[in-house]
């Protein structure tokens, strides 16, 4: 939680802790990452297309820059 989110969370995180400090687009976010990890592509988009691009493009690695040298 601390490297994802910035949040420092005392003890066990547990499903009540979790949905008391995470926000709604966090939630989406983390829904469709694991159905991407299950490959399952299309509930994956279910929860994608509930938040802007940029968070399936900034969290899935796309968050970089290419330079020419």
């Amino acid at each position: 939680m601390t490297l994802k989110f910035g949040l420092e969370v005392e003890g066990d995180l547990t499903p009540e802790v979790y949905k008391k400090i995470i926000t709604q687009d966090n939630a989406y976010y983390d829904l469709a990452v694991l159905f991407e990890f299950r490959e399952d592509q299309q509930k994956a988009d279910e929860f994608w297309n509930k938040l802007p691009l940029s968070y399936k493009i900034d969290g899935l690695g796309g968050d970089y820059a290419l330079t020419s040298v």
